[in-house]
């Protein structure tokens, strides 16, 4: 797939830093290896060396712009500190939190370095406020869907045993 959006010029700075604030580590890493001709392995070396020295060489080697630093290296650095903390349930969405922290990272970069960086943040943050708004929403259902069934057919929720 990488090798693909590579080819149609779909494999961007955008979309790898997307994939790593949805903890879609296999793409995030797939994406490296493609840009910069290393194989997989080192890619992961590079991107979870604990000193976090491997990151800047592995993006120039990929031949992404030096303004982008900053974000990939607090997305990488907030996943560093989450690594174990991923549930089955966050899927591929984008996390807010791990935005937040790219965000923060970003503040102090000079305007002309970080409005399209900066205004791609703010559009996958309203996304994943989005999101979850909508799980939460699909929870409180759930629960008052519950709640009548409980109410007004509780027998619905029995198990008939077989006689």
């Amino acid at each position: 797939m990488v090798v693909h959006l590579r080819r149609t010029g779909q494999l961007t700075p955008a979309l790898i830093l997307r994939a790593l604030l949805s903890r879609h580590l296999a793409f995030a890493e797939a994406a490296f290896a493609e840009l910069s001709g290393l194989p997989e392995d080192r890619v992961h070396g590079l991107l979870w060396d604990a000193r976090g020295a491997g990151l800047g060489p592995l993006l120039g080697k990929a031949g992404l712009p030096p303004s982008l630093a900053p974000a990939f290296a607090a997305a990488v650095a907030a996943l560093r500190e989450r690594r174990g903390a991923a549930t089955p349930e966050a899927g591929a969405r984008l996390s807010r939190l791990m935005i937040e922290r790219v965000l923060s990272a970003c503040d102090a970069l000079p305007a002309e370095e970080a409005g399209k960086l900066m205004a791609l943040l703010r559009r996958f943050e309203a996304e994943a406020a989005r999101d979850e708004a909508r799980l939460v929403a699909e929870a409180l259902a759930d629960e008052a869907a519950l709640e009548a069934v409980l109410e007004h057919a509780p027998e619905a929720l029995t198990l008939q045993r077989a006689a």
